[in-house]
């Protein structure tokens, strides 16, 4: 004769079983789940990095603009230094070393040029010569490379109060003894810089007065 299961214990085995089922679908949903976790992380993963690329170029784009800018600037810095050097032995009335006849009695020294010496061997040039009473003048500072590969400058001058159409020039001229400039009362000379590989550009001014702006 079979023995039958007492009522308790059969319905603790269904509980188990029903538990055991649970348990079974809850480890499938959570593998699937992990599954399709996996999955948008890596797309997640791919976003990121292009974001990255975009960034970065853009990043290397505004580093190299900044940089040209900022040796263009460092050109300008350059020429200005040499323009106020012109400037100081003319206002001082420096006479060339060593002493040229040109210069020295009864002759005199009328002032000091900065010359736009044009593009060397691929390199901008300029001279600073003493402009002297008679003869040719003397070079100072001979033809010397700009020491800022890349950029050139030109020079022109510009009447109207510096708005009008520029008419190429090739130098500038200190006065000495604080007479100014060769530049006209209303006019300016504008030096414009390039940086070869790029639009960025820079300027400097000399207004009728001498000054370097």
């Amino acid at each position: 004769m079979e023995r039958k299961m007492p009522k308790r214990q059969a319905r603790r085995k269904n509980f188990v079983s029903v538990q055991r089922g649970f348990t079974l679908i809850r480890t499938l949903l959570y593998k699937n789940l992990v599954n399709a976790q996996q999955g948008f992380t890596l797309i997640e993963l791919m976003v990121v990095v292009v974001t990255m690329a975009i960034l970065f170029g853009l990043g290397v784009a505004n580093y190299r603009s900044f940089a040209g800018r900022k040796t263009l600037e460092q050109a300008g810095v350059a020429v200005r230094n040499e323009l106020k050097l012109a400037k100081e032995y003319a206002l001082t009335g420096k006479k060339p070393s060593p002493a040229n006849p040109n210069c020295e009695p009864p002759n005199y020294l009328d002032g000091y040029v900065f010359v736009n010496a044009g593009v060397i061997s691929g390199i901008q040039n300029y001279r600073i010569e003493a402009d002297c009473s008679v003869g040719a003048n003397v070079v100072v500072k001979p033809n010397a490379p700009f020491d800022v590969y890349g950029v050139t400058f030109s020079m022109a001058s510009r009447a109207s109060n510096c708005t009008a159409a520029s008419v190429n020039i090739a130098s500038v001229r200190f006065e000495t003894l604080g007479h100014g400039v060769d530049i006209a009362s209303g006019s300016c000379v504008e030096i414009t810089f390039a940086q070869a590989g790029t639009s960025n550009t820079y300027r400097l001014t000399i207004d009728s007065s001498g000054t370097i702006k």
